[in-house]
């Protein structure tokens, strides 16, 4: 027998629904504590990024230059897929979607709450989110390797160690969580699919790092919801084009735009979070800007919900790269 089909893919349209069974997520809740006083900017995802790239090139890189370009190894090569825009990567070029433009999402996301404390005593605890897009092995095993390198080495803030890691899917379960894991030794782990609700006239998004929403040049302070909503559906649709290689129709996502327009807004609260990263390349400071804060709407949002449900894993917004715009979902 044939089971049958949950409502919330029954309401989609075709075209949502092929974006939602392209949409490849492996989501991992990663809980890293401190081994000794660690120093660094309250957004803790851009040090970990830091560290995080400096120390998957020097796992990957086999010819010692000092830069990646005009390397003949790219498209072989993890650190490449996993910083260089895919784009640039050449046996991923074909799958860029949005008119030519290079600057595509890269292959994970790395996200952590603010925590605007600058400093962290030895043995505190930092649960971080790791969602990897598209086929997650090696990629996975090889993200996990750095981090534990670049927590060994105590350079980016301090001494860290990775104490646990679990699919972020299903944070308490005992055969998932791995303790003191042996990090080449990732094993299966379970990709997202829509989370169903019994209905959904409401919902909460709670950001636990800056939504960094930028129209027209300038990030919004008081962003509206069907912004929002524009923004994590291309984010969306870049992941799945890209990491599943399928070619999607454009324009499929419209009409989820205009039915965010018919939501009403409960209850919104901002506030302006301002920070800079250090780039390294640019050996300069860049803002990196945002708003922290919650954001309530009522209406009939049952073909939304899937796609709200994915962006808790994924990130919205500019600057994801950096660990901005994770948020969560709650039913009010």
């Amino acid at each position: 027998m044939t089971p049958p089909v949950p409502w919330y893919v029954a309401n989609l349209a075709a075209s949502e629904r092929i974006v939602l069974d392209h949409l490849r997520l492996t989501p991992l809740q990663v809980v890293l504590q401190t081994t000794s006083e660690w120093k660094g900017p309250a957004i803790k995802a851009m040090l970990l990024r830091s560290g995080l790239g400096y120390h998957l090139r020097a796992q990957e890189c086999l010819t010692g230059a000092a830069a990646c370009e005009g390397c003949l190894r790219t498209s072989q090569c993890w650190y490449a897929t996993a910083f260089d825009s895919a784009g640039n990567v050449a046996s991923r070029s074909d799958a860029l979607l949005h008119h030519g433009d290079a600057r595509v999402s890269h292959p994970y996301y790395l996200a952590t709450a603010p925590l605007f404390e600058r400093e962290l005593a030895a043995g505190s605890f930092l649960p971080c989110l790791l969602t990897v897009f598209g086929q997650p092995d090696p990629l996975l095993s090889k993200i996990l390797s750095a981090l534990k390198s670049a927590g060994r080495s105590a350079r980016w803030g301090g001494g860290f160690r990775i104490c646990r890691y679990a699919s972020a899917l299903t944070p308490d379960s005992s055969t998932t969580i791995q303790r003191q894991p042996q990090i080449g030794l990732v094993g299966a782990m379970p990709r997202w699919k829509p989370n169903p609700t019994a209905s959904l006239n409401a919902v909460r998004l709670r950001f636990l790092s800056p939504l960094r929403l930028r129209i027209a040049g300038t990030v919004e302070r008081e962003p509206a919801f069907p912004e929002i909503v524009r923004a994590l559906l291309r984010r969306i649709h870049i992941l799945a084009g890209l990491y599943s290689r399928v070619k999607l129709e454009q324009g499929w996502a419209q009409s989820l735009v205009d039915l965010a327009r018919t939501a009403q807004v409960v209850h919104s609260q901002w506030t302006f979070v301002g920070e800079t990263r250090r780039s390294g390349r640019q050996h300069r400071s860049i803002p990196i800007d945002g708003v922290l804060g919650e954001l309530t709407v009522a209406g009939d949002l049952s073909r939304l919900w899937p796609f709200l449900d994915a962006g808790q894993w994924t990130g919205v917004g500019a600057s994801t790269s950096h660990g901005l715009g994770c948020f969560i979902l709650e039913l009010p």
